[in-house]
């Protein structure tokens, strides 16, 4: 019975050993899991983010560098447009003083302004605009009301011979899309659009004469319409300062975009026949013609008085010719907004080289306005040309201005173009005219994937795996140890069986420290560790006696059974500090 007692009394302090030991590997495998998570979530989010922002790199740099071609291609358009009518009126002004020396060595009375013929007009309008962005040439003297009047409108009835062979060196000219004419109505009188002008109406007039492309309307003479009648800021502006002006965009609900339309879209107007919409926006653009321009290279360093102004080319430019064949094949979503200080904006989006009109307006997406590096702010176009001019007073039309021009800074570069251009510059006062670039959806799309997803994906599904190969090595790993647990355990049977305490804890001295561990109280373990000795004690003797007593039961005498009781006497008497082989 007490050798029962001493062994349920040892299994149960194996067994606070064993569950002492499984709780805190339980913890330890609990934190490594936690942190395994922790660190799976933490790395996950990190190349999510990471790989994301590289992509918004990409699309901000990519806004960036389209925003410089479109502002530096405009830059060159501008130089190039108004550099092919710099250098056309140059050539015009050099044949009309030719022209005038000529009849001079043969006493004649020389030509003067505005009475001066262009040869071969046809040909040299078509090669201008075949160099720029404009659709329309037209050369507009400028007459004085009363007898200078009188004089323009005879010699224009009789030298108007020009337009029949105009019209049929357009009408073999490739280049042209437009109506086919062949028809054109005389004009007596400088008229407005559909009326004459009174003789006492006041001047200055500038008369339509010369055009390219012609496109005469029915029941309205193919010359002699006077633009100061509808651009009168924009022409005495010209004059007055010596500079380009532009006039106010022209919409579908002026006489002249009506026109226009006839002439170039054929008629037709929509975009799925032709390029141009019928309510596509456009802008006339008015160059100076100054005599004597040919003395000097650059036409700003002549005085008034040295080249005074005698009339004016005016060119006639959609506005989404300005900003086409800029991007390349697939760079979409750019939004670009045109308006000036009068008030006006247009709205276009770029995709790729074409660009499709929007609308009347500032019509860009809001949701980019709160983010400063999406928002390019706005230039003007003078700024991009680089030929910049300011006059003494600003218009009084700026005072309407929706555009503050002391916040126009942005992400980008002033961007100047590198052209040297030398004609007159383009009016920095008078309802200029200014671009605004904007990121869009369309173009956010373009630069955002599924990168983020799939390596957020990889990362968590390395995680999954290692975590998987860590479980299937914890399995085996347990499967093990409970092996050597149960060796060991009936290892540790047989010699508590067989051994007393003393000699046990010399092989295994590790034991009495881990089971000292696992008991709460010391002093009730001391007092089971005692009786488990006494108990084992008797457990050895009595398998030793029991031996002895079955071999030796009949042979032994009364003096051998003394000599057994002193040998067992002597065996209680163990000596601790020797060796156990003793």
């Amino acid at each position: 019975h007490s050798h029962q007692t001493g062994t349920r009394r040892h299994a149960t302090a194996a067994e606070q050993i064993a569950k002492a030991e499984s709780r805190a590997l339980e913890r330890t495998k609990a934190c490594t899991i936690f942190l395994l998570i922790s660190v799976t979530l933490l790395l996950a989010q990190a190349v999510y983010f990471f790989v994301e922002l590289e992509e918004m790199n990409d699309f901000h740099n990519a806004y960036e560098i389209q925003g410089n071609q479109i502002l530096e291609s405009i830059g060159r358009t501008l130089d190039q447009t108004l550099g092919a009518v710099d250098n056309f009126m140059d050539s015009v002004e050099s044949d009309h003083l030719a022209y005038a020396a000529a009849q001079q060595s043969n006493n004649s009375n020389s030509e003067a302004w505005p009475l001066v013929i262009i040869p071969d007009f046809a040909v040299r309008a078509a090669k201008v605009l075949s160099l720029s962005r404009a659709s329309v040439l037209t050369v507009s003297p400028k007459v004085q009301a009363g007898v200078q009047r009188t004089e323009w409108e005879t010699w224009a009835r009789q030298n108007d011979g020009w337009i029949q062979e105009s019209l049929e060196i357009q009408n073999n000219n490739p280049n042209y899309e437009g109506r086919q004419h062949s028809s054109w109505l005389r004009s007596d009188s400088i008229h407005g659009f559909h009326d004459p002008l009174p003789e006492t109406a006041p001047g200055p007039h500038y008369p339509t004469y010369y055009s390219a492309p012609i496109a005469p309307a029915e029941n309205v003479p193919a010359y002699n319409g006077d633009l100061y009648l509808e651009f009168a800021e924009e022409l005495n502006e010209m004059e007055d300062q010596r500079v380009v002006t532009m006039s106010r965009t022209q919409t579908s609900s002026s006489a002249q975009q009506r026109l226009f339309q006839a002439l170039v879209a054929g008629g037709g107007g929509t975009e799925t026949n032709n390029y141009y919409a019928a309510n596509e926006p456009l802008v006339n653009i008015y160059y100076p013609i100054a005599e004597n321009v040919t003395q000097r290279v650059a036409a700003t360093t002549l005085s008034a008085s040295e080249a005074p102004i005698v009339g004016t080319i005016a060119i006639t430019m959609f506005w989404r010719d300005l900003i086409r064949n800029i991007l390349r094949k697939g760079a979409d979503g750019m939004v670009v907004v045109l308006g000036n200080d009068c008030g006006q904006s247009f709205t276009y989006q770029l995709f790729g080289p074409t660009a499709e009109y929007l609308g009347v307006g500032d019509l860009h997406d809001p949701e980019y306005d709160d983010e400063q590096d999406f928002t390019q702010g706005f230039f003007y176009l003078y700024e991009l040309m680089g030929v910049a001019t300011s006059t003494a007073s600003t218009n009084a039309t700026n005072s309407s201005s929706t555009v503050d021009k002391s916040t126009g800074q942005n992400a980008f570069n002033r961007v100047t173009s590198d052209n040297k251009y030398t004609g007159f510059p383009l009016s920095a006062d008078y309802c200029p005219y200014w671009i605004k670039l904007y990121a869009s959806d369309e173009m956010r799309e373009e630069h955002e994937t599924a990168k983020p997803l799939i390596f957020l994906t990889l990362t968590v599904l390395i995680f999954v795996i290692a975590a998987c190969m860590f479980k299937v090595y914890d399995c085996v790993s347990e499967q093990r140890t409970k092996k050597t647990l149960r060796i060991a355990a009936q290892s540790s049977a047989v010699v508590a069986s067989l051994f007393p305490k003393v000699v046990r804890d010399r092989l295994f001295p590790f034991a009495n420290t881990a089971g000292k561990k696992a008991n709460d109280n010391n002093t009730n373990n001391k007092r089971e560790s005692g009786v488990f000795v006494e108990n084992a004690k008797m457990r050895v003797q009595n398998f030793l006696d029991a031996g002895a007593s079955s071999h030796n039961r009949r042979n032994l005498d009364d003096s051998e059974e003394r000599d057994s009781s002193q040998q067992q006497q002597q065996a209680h008497q163990v000596d601790e500090n020797a060796p156990i082989a003793e």
